[in-house]
């Protein structure tokens, strides 16, 4: 009951506000970002191991993307045949993966196949059409991007502060590796302190594109305290790539470029003598296995390719086959982890799919920072299990990926356009030497006289 009632819902959302597809886009991504995947049962009632207890904001995409089909096919059909090959290769793996999620035991590849793979790319493709719609809608969304993860890292420094998860405590601790005394790693409302680490290194070049000076700053520096709370070391060296872009590509002047500077330094010194940095100082200096486990991972994966280079062994098996193979952790990387439940060829066309997107998106533009974040929203999730699990990492991924789609359209666009305009000025000139050279014997053929 619980259930149909939110699908009630969502749907009734998706048809009121059926013209304003930018506000079920930013609600889509707040709601993920403001329950974690195990406390979805909260909303829906559907508890794990069911096939329908995915994300509960997977609903809401699924309805709108229905609602919007109808509402503006041509829209959405045109964006298809825009990108007919991209659309063409997630295609196939969706039908590869969802032919494999059914080999699985339980209702979980089923789960992971609509949470992290249909709704994300179905929400990738809401954003290319909305922002089509109305190009100043990419700002928008990049500033709810910005605000999720502030918002987030401002969470995840007051549970530092406390010594405890403020929210879902009861869901959170049907997650084997929940431990606030043993793994004092913090994620705010996210699903995994290393979901909240992507989005900060994520959103982090982003900043480059805030007009305000000391707002960048204010914000860059809440987002890398928030990135210390969850004492990723990846997420530490991108951060330390993301401050130096932004701080050499926003447009300063001299002297507010070397006062941003010095701020930066100055409270980098500063947090680096507090308790905030002592979490992340200790994991850099005792690695705790964690790159003993991702090269024992790396061994396995190369020496059993043959068996996983076409086909894997469905959603949800890569844990049982690491497991088999004598690995005391997960495969430790998105992609490794796809490849052997899906076929390292699926795999391979999944990422590089986004990866192409990306690469396009390269070259000037509206929206500084944003071909750094889609090159990260790519690269980050290989370092660890991402998208193995019911995170915000996918929409997130998807959704950056999409605003990279739309910038390189936009851009492609008003190259078209600006050709065309040269052709047309062109164009008179030419036609006026043609007119004048046929033009006199015209005059003189025609009786002036009536």
């Amino acid at each position: 009951m619980q259930l149909v009632a939110w699908v009630a819902i969502c749907l009734a959302a998706a048809v009121l506000l059926r013209d304003r597809l930018i506000a079920l886009i930013v609600v889509c991504l707040v709601l993920w970002a403001a329950v974690p995947g195990v406390a979805s049962v909260m909303v829906t009632g559907v508890a794990r191991g069911n096939p329908l207890a995915f994300h509960f904001a997977t609903w809401l995409i699924l309805l709108t993307f229905a609602v919007q089909m109808v509402h503006q096919f041509h829209a959405m059909i045109a964006q298809l045949t825009r990108h007919v090959f991209v659309f063409l290769g997630l295609t196939v793996f969706l039908v590869a993966a969802f032919l494999t999620s059914r080999s699985g035991q339980s209702g979980g590849g089923l789960v992971l196949f609509l949470s992290q793979m249909v709704g994300p790319i179905l929400l990738f493709w809401m954003t290319v059409v909305a922002i089509a719609e109305r190009p100043e809608r990419l700002a928008l969304i990049r500033n709810w991007l910005l605000a999720i993860a502030a918002i987030q890292s401002v969470l995840a420094v007051i549970e530092w502060s406390l010594g405890g998860v403020l929210l879902y405590r009861e869901y959170y601790a049907t997650n084997y590796w929940f431990d606030e005394v043993n793994f004092p790693r913090w994620m705010g409302t996210l699903d995994h302190p290393l979901t909240l680490s992507l989005l900060i290194c994520a959103v982090l070049p982003l900043l480059s594109g805030v007009r305000s000076v000391w707002l960048q700053l204010g914000l860059m520096l809440v987002l890398l305290a928030g990135l210390l709370a969850t004492q990723s070391r990846t997420g530490l060296a991108v951060a330390v790539l993301g401050v130096v872009y932004v701080l050499t590509t926003s447009p300063m002047k001299p002297m507010t470029r070397f006062l941003a500077l010095s701020v930066v330094i100055g409270s980098g010194a500063w947090v680096a003598s507090s308790q905030l940095s002592a979490g992340v100082a200790q994991r850099l200096t005792e690695d705790g296995g964690s790159a003993g486990a991702r090269e024992a991972a790396l061994t396995f994966f190369y020496d059993n390719l043959p068996n996983f280079l076409f086909t894997g062994g469905g959603i949800g098996s890569a844990s049982g086959v690491a497991e088999r193979g004598g690995l005391t952790t997960s495969l430790e990387s998105s992609f490794l982890i796809y490849a052997v439940d899906l076929g390292a060829l699926f795999t391979l066309l999944y990422f590089g799919t986004q990866l192409a997107l990306v690469v396009r998106s390269f070259g000037p533009s509206t929206c500084r920072g944003l071909w750094l974040a889609g090159l990260l929203v790519v690269i980050v999730p290989q370092t660890f299990n991402a998208l193995n699990s019911q995170t915000f990492a996918g929409v997130l991924v998807w959704t950056i990926v999409g605003l990279c789609t739309a910038m390189a359209d936009r851009r492609l666009d008003a190259t078209e356009r600006s050709v065309e305009s040269r052709s047309a000025d062109r164009l008179p000139n030419s036609s006026r030497a043609r007119r004048d050279e046929t033009t006199p014997s015209v005059r003189f053929a025609v009786d002036p006289r009536p």
